[in-house]
């Protein structure tokens, strides 16, 4: 038993920690690349080990400058809550972390009253430049491969092309050379070009080859523009 005293001017929210506890909240936004004025979908849910709790849900957004926006979650399948949030345009460097918070109340299958909050950081961007779709491996004379990406330009910028090439071994896609590069571009059409050498691709051994984990990042104002698991297989 103790006693905490806390001298504010508004509400005092107290933090404890319940060592070895089996109720677990979990938040999941619908991306961790999100851009100004983007509709952030959001999905919470509170469980007691394996055994989903009823429970109420409350949320906001939380914008690097201190801002918040309320965020309505409505009761879903099971112990799920979902809900939308709206992120705001501001003035705010890009790449700057913007937070989204749900509490949660609920009861534990042994009639316990619960408690639990998450935290969950979002870095928000400006999106100065997009892939346009168009992907092409070319053989090179080495006997490497060349894969040309074509990107448009929104703000000038030094921009990054990253990927992982998988090839294929007996069946079993596996990691064979990973590539990167950059470079300035004006506002327009561009292409970035990633290049494998032959090494690699006889490392690859099979027939089949995949680019995985690709991304563009705006370098000069450090955010990440796109991700994706699975970009380009032939």
């Amino acid at each position: 038993m103790f006693t905490l005293h806390a001298a504010a001017d508004d509400d005092v929210l107290v933090y404890v920690l319940e060592r070895d506890s089996a109720v677990d909240l979990s938040l999941e936004p619908s991306t961790s690349i999100a851009f100004a004025g983007d509709a952030l979908a959001v999905r919470a849910d509170l469980r007691d080990g394996d055994a989903p709790l009823l429970a109420t849900f409350r949320g906001e957004g939380i914008a690097p400058g201190g801002a918040r926006t309320p965020l309505t979650l409505a009761r879903a399948a099971g112990s799920q809550a979902i809900g939308e949030l709206r992120l705001p345009r501001t003035d705010d460097a890009p790449g700057a972390l913007y937070s989204v918070q749900v509490d949660a109340a609920g009861t534990t299958r042994s009639g316990l009253a619960v408690r639990r909050s998450v935290l969950h950081a979002i870095a928000v961007g400006l999106p100065t430049a997009r892939f346009t779709g168009d992907a092409t491996p070319v053989r090179t004379t080495d006997g490497g491969v060349q894969v040309h990406l074509g990107v448009e330009v929104g703000a000038a910028s030094r921009y990054g092309v990253s990927a992982v090439l998988y090839g294929d071994h007996s069946g079993v896609m596996r990691p064979i050379a990973a590539a990167q590069a950059a470079g300035w571009f004006d506002a327009g059409a561009g292409e970035l070009r990633l290049d494998f050498d032959r090494a690699a691709l006889i490392r690859g051994a099979g027939t089949t080859l995949e680019l995985r984990d690709l991304r563009l990042v705006d370098q000069g104002r450090v955010q990440v523009l796109h991700r994706q698991a699975r970009a380009l297989a032939w």
